[in-house]
């Protein structure tokens, strides 16, 4: 049998699922604004980038793209530093029944991850349903 279920993860218990101390993720329109703290050519800046969300296998990855940093002009190079310590990838501890994430979608307050198993077997009291 098939399982399938949804399950929202709001954007700030994602931020902290990151690793990265102080990250702030907003969703804007169609995509994630990803922003914090990060270091770049030594010094610490304030920047922000556009998070794409994609599953890689079992893990949910925020990958980083077109960084910005606060009130400083900086070569390409040193904007895909920033894109680079502003992205992550997050991996669910075990997920029961077998799932695996197959789908994830934006909302407007959380990310809707979405997972499914097949051959499922589900017993109740010593015998198996499915």
């Amino acid at each position: 049998d098939r399982i399938t279920g949804e399950l929202a993860v709001g954007y700030a218990e994602l931020a902290r699922a990151s690793g990265i101390p102080g990250l702030r993720i907003v969703r804007v329109g169609d995509a994630l604004r990803v922003s914090g703290s990060v270091e770049v050519l030594g010094r610490q800046v304030d920047a922000s980038a556009v998070g794409r969300v994609e599953v890689a296998g079992s893990d949910i990855v925020i990958s980083a793209e077109q960084a910005e940093v606060d009130g400083v002009q900086l070569p390409q190079a040193a904007l895909d530093v920033a894109a680079g310590a502003l992205s992550f990838a997050v991996s669910p501890r075990s997920l029961p029944l077998s799932l695996r994430i197959t789908a994830v979608r934006l909302e407007q307050q959380a990310l809707l991850v979405s997972a499914e198993s097949d051959d499922a077997v589900l017993r109740r009291a010593g015998s198996a349903v499915g």
